[in-house]
């Protein structure tokens, strides 16, 4: 709890300088309420259709460089679709 704490106040020390936008932070606080609201329920599994689309909230601690990853395994698994209904 010490390290969340600590990065908690990091986080704020980095806020208060101004390093972050209205949308970052808006972004960010939207985040956090919907972590601390949802994080004792249950996933939600969904069946995805083909051609359908949806939103993912990673957070604001989510790496882009895992977002491109699975951007790319998405496309992928697309093509394998269109390759199948051909």
């Amino acid at each position: 709890m010490i390290e969340y704490l600590k990065a908690q106040n990091r986080t704020n020390e980095v806020i208060v300088g101004g390093n972050f936008n209205a949308d970052e932070l808006h972004r960010f606080s939207k985040a956090d309420f919907r972590w601390a609201d949802n994080r004792n329920k249950k996933f939600q599994y969904r069946t995805v259709n083909k051609g359908e689309i949806y939103q993912f909230e990673f957070g604001k601690n989510y790496k882009l460089q895992e977002e491109i990853e699975l951007l790319k395994a998405m496309e992928k698994a697309n093509e394998k679709l269109e390759e199948q209904d051909n």
